[in-house]
Protein backbone atom coordinates (compact mmCIF):
# COMPACT_ATOMS: atom_id res chain seq x y z
CA UNK A 1 0.00 0.00 0.00
CA UNK A 2 1.30 3.60 -1.14
CA UNK A 3 1.28 6.02 1.22
CA UNK A 4 -1.00 9.27 1.61
CA UNK A 5 0.88 12.94 1.47
CA UNK A 6 -0.90 15.55 2.75
CA UNK A 7 0.41 18.87 1.99
CA UNK A 8 -1.44 22.20 3.62
CA UNK A 9 -0.67 25.54 2.52
CA UNK A 10 -1.39 28.73 4.79
CA UNK A 11 -2.41 31.73 2.88
CA UNK A 12 -1.54 33.51 5.93
CA UNK A 13 2.20 32.77 6.02
CA UNK A 14 2.98 32.80 2.31
CA UNK A 15 3.70 35.89 1.54
CA UNK A 16 6.91 36.04 4.10
CA UNK A 17 8.72 39.17 3.76
CA UNK A 18 6.61 40.45 0.66
CA UNK A 19 3.41 42.83 1.66
CA UNK A 20 -0.19 42.41 1.43
CA UNK A 21 -0.21 45.19 -0.63
CA UNK A 22 2.05 43.94 -3.29
CA UNK A 23 0.89 40.37 -4.09
CA UNK A 24 -2.61 38.90 -3.14
CA UNK A 25 -1.94 35.96 -0.03
CA UNK A 26 -4.53 33.33 -0.92
CA UNK A 27 -3.80 33.69 -5.40
CA UNK A 28 -0.34 33.32 -4.15
CA UNK A 29 -1.16 30.60 -2.04
CA UNK A 30 -3.30 28.52 -4.50
CA UNK A 31 -0.47 29.20 -7.51
CA UNK A 32 1.98 27.87 -4.96
CA UNK A 33 -0.49 24.99 -4.63
CA UNK A 34 -1.08 24.12 -8.02
CA UNK A 35 2.58 24.05 -8.75
CA UNK A 36 3.77 22.10 -6.01
CA UNK A 37 0.86 19.45 -6.14
CA UNK A 38 2.61 18.11 -10.05
CA UNK A 39 5.79 17.90 -8.84
CA UNK A 40 5.07 15.63 -5.68
CA UNK A 41 2.91 13.41 -7.82
CA UNK A 42 5.72 13.49 -10.41
CA UNK A 43 7.99 12.59 -7.62
CA UNK A 44 5.72 9.98 -5.18
CA UNK A 45 3.94 8.47 -8.37
CA UNK A 46 2.37 5.23 -6.41
CA UNK A 47 1.26 7.59 -3.56
CA UNK A 48 -1.84 9.75 -3.09
CA UNK A 49 -1.29 13.07 -3.03
CA UNK A 50 -3.43 16.26 -1.52
CA UNK A 51 -1.79 20.09 -1.65
CA UNK A 52 -4.53 22.22 -0.23
CA UNK A 53 -4.98 25.85 0.85
CA UNK A 54 -6.25 26.97 4.23
CA UNK A 55 -6.85 30.99 5.03
CA UNK A 56 -4.83 30.60 8.03
CA UNK A 57 -1.11 31.33 9.28
CA UNK A 58 1.51 29.36 11.60
CA UNK A 59 3.23 27.27 8.53
CA UNK A 60 2.50 24.93 6.39
CA UNK A 61 1.40 21.55 7.37
CA UNK A 62 2.86 18.17 6.41
CA UNK A 63 1.26 15.00 6.94
CA UNK A 64 2.39 10.95 5.96
CA UNK A 65 0.23 8.22 6.23
CA UNK A 66 -0.35 4.97 5.31
CA UNK A 67 1.40 1.70 6.26
CA UNK A 68 5.46 3.05 6.38
CA UNK A 69 7.90 1.97 8.30
CA UNK A 70 9.41 5.07 10.33
CA UNK A 71 12.27 5.26 8.10
CA UNK A 72 10.16 5.53 5.10
CA UNK A 73 7.75 7.91 6.76
CA UNK A 74 10.81 10.33 7.35
CA UNK A 75 12.19 10.11 3.82
CA UNK A 76 9.26 11.02 2.38
CA UNK A 77 8.71 14.06 4.63
CA UNK A 78 12.32 15.01 3.85
CA UNK A 79 11.53 14.93 0.20
CA UNK A 80 8.67 16.28 0.28
CA UNK A 81 10.04 19.53 2.36
CA UNK A 82 12.84 19.54 -0.07
CA UNK A 83 10.49 19.81 -3.26
CA UNK A 84 8.28 22.21 -1.52
CA UNK A 85 11.72 24.36 -0.33
CA UNK A 86 12.79 24.66 -3.44
CA UNK A 87 9.31 26.16 -5.09
CA UNK A 88 9.90 28.30 -2.20
CA UNK A 89 13.00 29.73 -3.45
CA UNK A 90 11.62 30.74 -6.96
CA UNK A 91 8.98 33.22 -5.79
CA UNK A 92 8.72 34.31 -9.58
CA UNK A 93 6.44 31.27 -10.15
CA UNK A 94 4.17 31.87 -7.66
CA UNK A 95 3.30 35.45 -6.09
CA UNK A 96 0.45 37.43 -7.28
CA UNK A 97 0.67 40.97 -7.46
CA UNK A 98 -2.73 42.64 -6.52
Amino acid sequence: MGASIEYVVQSGDILGDVSADECDPVASARAYADLLRPALEAAFPEDEVTVCVERTSGGRTLRVHGDLSERREREIETRVREIAGDLWTRPDSWLVAV
